[in-house]
């Protein structure tokens, strides 16, 4: 136990220093972390959302309501915070169960053998043929705009690119020597994915699924900026760019501000991504 502990702490040590070190993937950690809890942690301290102001309607940024308000009086801080929140929450979300899905298509296509392998490539390769997001929009306009349906939605082609990197990494580690000595050994498919394969692919999974949040975010604006992602009251990003994007002569903070952290949460996770990519690369040139 005093073990597993002392383990612990030293692979806790060795990922902050390394964190310390590489100054883009401080930079995006710090910065996303900042955004994260105060979109958590600030609407306590500020009117609900939803609550109209219509003395204050179309206010500038001031002292009263930090970025302003909007048409009907709403606080934009709450609402981009709200946004904040749910574009996350939805980014995020739809590229776990990419990644999942991803993980699951690779591992049946490894575990089944060749021929299993290249009936499910096939099938892949149609799929990942449809245009995303005509797809992703034909589904919402039949069955339903909400959160659920969108993430649903984005999932549903968004799995493939992950599901052939992790397949392809799945494939360069079949020739490793690791690999080849556990076959020899006779061990099962499901042991060589449980000690080998899966634990060398996670480093790649995890930077993957980093780069692929901010195409997440900006998949759900493009959604919602048409209208057919997150419905009223609920605001997203992307719901916010649309609503300003019509106030943009007159009232521009409406549409920079939400456009702001738009672009601030890509650039967090692509230094994340960098950063990790780095370590991928040191460690490879390593063994």
């Amino acid at each position: 136990m005093k073990d597993k502990k002392r383990m612990f702490r030293s692979g806790s040590l060795r990922t902050w220093n390394y964190i310390r070190t590489n100054k883009m993937l401080l930079l995006g950690c710090t910065v996303l972390t900042v955004l994260i809890l105060s979109a958590i942690f600030l609407p306590s301290l500020y009117p609900d959302y939803e609550k109209t102001f219509p003395n204050y309607a179309l206010q500038a940024p001031n002292k009263l309501f930090p970025f302003g308000t909007d048409n009907l009086g709403r606080c934009m801080l709450a609402r981009t915070l709200q946004g904040i929140r749910l574009s996350l929450l939805i980014a995020v979300s739809a590229t776990i169960i990419d990644v999942c899905l991803g993980l699951l298509w690779s591992t049946l296509a490894l575990a089944g053998g060749k021929k299993i392998a290249d009936f499910m490539s096939r099938i892949t390769e149609i799929l990942f043929s449809l245009p995303r997001i005509p797809v992703i929009i034909l589904l919402l306009v039949i069955f339903n705009h909400g959160i659920l349906p969108l993430i649903l939605a984005m999932t549903i082609t968004g799995w493939i690119p992950i599901a052939r990197i992790i397949y392809d990494q799945f494939l360069l580690l079949e020739n490793k020597e690791f690999v080849l000595s556990a076959r020899a050994l006779q061990a099962s498919t499901f042991h060589i994915l449980r000690k080998h394969l899966l634990p060398n692919t996670l480093g790649p999974i995890i930077s993957t699924l980093i780069f692929t949040i901010p195409n997440a975010v900006y998949t759900e604006a493009f959604i919602s900026f048409l209208g057919l992602g997150i419905q009223p009251p609920y605001a997203s990003l992307g719901t916010l760019v649309k609503e300003g994007i019509h106030s943009l002569d007159y009232h521009p903070w409406l549409f920079f501000i939400p456009s702001f952290f738009m672009v601030i949460i890509s650039v967090s996770f692509n230094c994340i991504g960098e950063g990790l990519r780095t370590k991928l690369l040191e460690e490879n040139t390593l063994v």
